[in-house]
């Protein structure tokens, strides 16, 4: 049987046996009408949140960034806690009105404490979830980054690759775009503006290069000065950092 579906069962199984408990077990005069509906709803609270948990996995493994990694132990610790004081504080009262024969803490004082157990379980998922967002953010900035890297690499592999297969290319500048292409291992990630534009501007000065080495006799002028201005480029890119 699917594990949602037997979640689903078990929870709905677990609200009926809450409901027989509260409503059918436990005499009128250890609990009345109001504070037994508190206690019921708090306890169906508790059920809700942890099925959410099994249907709502924590993890998505598609997810790349992995952002739920960062939050999972907030969100748990504030789950494990969230359920521990509620039930602890309800199952308090009820065991001291039941051996005491005395009434339990009033309605408001206990919905009162309640809510603030509530908040407190609420306060620890929205810390999850900044706790997520901020990792996602980072995972967004460290993949632009690699990206800008990886597509220079690109950019001057494939030059590279032509200037190779290119016949009565001289061999200083095959030499040339070889080092050009042996420093590219220097370039540090960067997400800055001024290095995305210095990206660009090598993997244009490829493109040019590259077009040009088709006639290199017609263009050998061109393709020298575009050459400089590529290691020129080059420089100006492994000199950025973050």
């Amino acid at each position: 049987m699917n594990i949602r579906y037997s979640t689903l069962i078990l929870g709905a199984a677990a609200e009926i046996i809450l409901a027989v408990v509260f409503f059918s077990l436990i005499p009128s005069d250890i609990l009345t009408g109001d504070i037994r509906w508190l206690d019921f709803i708090v306890m169906s609270v508790i059920n809700i949140i942890f099925i959410l948990n099994v249907l709502f996995p924590f993890v998505n493994l598609d997810d790349k960034s992995h952002k739920e990694v960062a939050g999972l132990g907030i969100q748990w610790t504030a789950t494990g806690w969230y359920a521990a004081l509620a039930f602890l504080f309800l199952i308090g009262n009820i065991i001291y009105s039941w051996q005491s024969m005395s009434h339990p803490l009033s309605f408001g004082i206990q919905a009162t404490i309640q809510s603030a157990i509530l908040l407190f379980y609420i306060g620890g998922i929205v810390a999850s979830r900044a706790s997520m967002n901020k990792s996602q953010e980072v995972y967004s900035e460290q993949s632009a980054e690699k990206k800008g890297k990886a597509n220079i690499k690109a950019a001057v592999t494939s030059l590279l690759a032509t200037t190779e297969e290119t016949p009565l290319i001289p061999a200083d500048i095959t030499g040339r775009i070889r080092d050009i292409a042996a420093d590219t291992r220097y370039i540090s990630p960067s997400s800055t503006s001024e290095a995305s534009e210095a990206d660009k501007a090598i993997i244009r000065d490829c493109d040019i290069i590259e077009v040009a080495l088709r006639d290199y006799e017609m263009n050998r002028d061109m393709i020298s000065r575009q050459l400089s201005r590529l290691e020129q480029d080059m420089k100006r890119r492994r000199n950025l950092r973050n």
